[in-house]
C-alpha cells in the first residue's frame, strides 16, 4: 500500500504494530549515514532489527522506544506541532537509556527507513545552536523587528533585513560575537553577524547560504582562528561535505592570518600537522573555476605558512580589540 502523505504513512505503520500486536513484531530500519566513529545503535551494519520479543531487557526497553517516538511522531502531526530532538529524548530519558545520541539515532533511522526527512515532513528539528544579529530593523511575518540582543537563528526563513546591510559577517567564537554584537548597536554601517558556536550546525549552515542567496552582492567575510580547525569551519559554511556543493559562493575567508599577528603564536600539535596536510592535499586535487580557486588558494596558503613556520594562533589576540580588526577589514570590502 502506498501512502501519499508523511502522517498516512505513519498511521499506517502505527495500524500493522496493533493488528500484529499479539504476535513477534519486528522492526528492520536502515541506518543512514554517520559521521560519528561511535554507533549507539546496532553497531556498524547498515540494517537494524529491533523485535517485541527479543528475550532481554534491552530489546524491550529499545522496542518501547520504537513505539514511543513512532507514537511522538503522529501526535505532532496530528496537532501541528513542531519539536526538538532534545524535548523527544526528554519525554522518558529512561527509556532513551539515558542517551540523547541514542534517541537521535533512532529518529534518524525511522525517519530514513520511511523515506521521509525529519524537518520537512515531521517538523521535528534539532536544538537550535547558532546565533545572529543585526544593527538594523528587520521584518518577521510581516512585522517589523528590532533585536536588541543576539538571538537563536529562526528555524523558518521569513526573517528579511527591512534594507540590504552593507556585510555579512560570520565569526567563529561565541565571546568574540557577542562582544563585536555590542559594538556594532552604535555604528551607522548596517551588519549582520552570525556565529555557530564553532562547527555549524545544519540551521546555521542553511541560513548563511539564504542569506548569500537573498544578498548575493553583499560581501559574507568569515572571521575565524588562523589553524586548521578555524578553516575547517570556514569550509563547513561554503561547502557540503568533501568539497561536493557549494552552500555559500559568496563567503570569503578574511581573516586572521598568521603574518597580522605580533605575538602570541602557538605551536602546532603532530595532529594539527596531519590534518593540515590532508586539508592541503585535498585542495591541490580540486579543479575548480578561477573565482572559487582564488579563496581556495587563499586557504592553501594560510595552510602552509602554519606548516612552514609550525605555528597557529587564535583571533581573540591578533589585536588589542579584535571587534576595531573585524570592522576594519569589513569597511576594506564594502569600499
Amino acid at each position: 500500500m502506498r501512502y501519499r502523505s508523511p502522517l498516512q504513512k505513519l498511521i499506517g505503520v502505527w495500524n500493522q504494530i496493533q493488528s500484529n500486536i499479539g504476535g513477534d513484531i519486528v522492526f528492520v530500519f536502515h541506518k543512514p549515514y554517520c559521521r560519528s566513529r561511535k554507533r549507539t545503535f546496532g553497531g556498524n551494519s547498515k540494517s537494524y532489527e529491533v523485535g517485541q520479543l527479543g528475550g532481554c531487557e534491552l530489546e524491550a526497553r529499545r522496542f518501547a522506544a520504537v513505539i514511543k517516538v513512532l507514537k511522538t511522531m503522529i501526535v505532532n502531526l496530528v496537532q501541528d506541532r513542531t519539536t526538538t530532538k532534545r524535548d523527544v529524548y526528554y519525554q522518558d530519558v529512561g527509556l532513551f537509556q539515558k542517551s540523547q545520541p541514542f534517541a537521535n539515532e533512532l529518529i534518524e533511522c525511522i525517519v530514513g527507513s520511511l523515506g521521509m526527512c525529519a524537518e520537512r515532513d515531521l517538523k521535528i528539528f534539532a536544538s537550535q545552536k547558532g546565533l545572529m544579529f543585526g544593527n538594523m530593523r528587520f521584518r518577521r511575518a510581516g512585522v517589523a523587528w528590532d533585536l536588541d540582543e543576539p538571538v537563536l537563528i529562526p528555524r523558518t526563513n521569513d526573517l528579511e533585513a527591512m534594507e540590504p546591510p552593507k556585510g555579512i559577517v560570520v565569526i567563529e567564537k561565541e565571546a568574540i560575537f557577542k562582544s563585536f554584537c555590542k559594538y556594532i548597536q552604535n555604528i551607522d554601517v548596517n551588519l549582520i553577524a552570525v556565529t555557530g558556536k564553532g562547527f555549524p550546525d545544519n540551521l546555521t549552515k542553511r541560513f548563511v547560504g539564504n542569506l548569500g542567496q537573498l544578498y548575493p552582492d553583499v560581501p559574507i567575510l568569515a572571521f575565524m582562528d588562523s589553524d586548521v580547525y578555524g578553516l575547517s569551519i570556514c569550509k563547513n559554511y561554503k561547502y557540503a561535505k568533501n568539497f561536493d556543493a557549494m552552500l555559500c559562493p559568496s563567503l570569503t575567508f578574511a581573516g586572521v592570518f598568521l603574518t597580522e599577528y605580533a605575538s602570541g603564536w602557538l605551536d602546532i600539535s603532530v595532529r594539527d600537522w596531519r590534518m593540515m596536510s590532508n586539508f592541503i592535499r585535498d585542495i591541490k586535487l580540486l579543479q575548480r573555476p578561477v573565482s572559487e580557486a582564488k579563496e581556495l588558494d587563499k586557504w592553501h596558503r594560510e595552510l602552509t605558512r602554519g606548516l612552514v613556520l609550525f605555528k597557529k594562533s587564535e583571533m581573540n589576540i591578533v589585536d588589542s580589540c579584535p571587534n576595531e580588526y573585524i570592522l576594519r577589514k569589513i569597511k576594506q570590502h564594502i569600499q
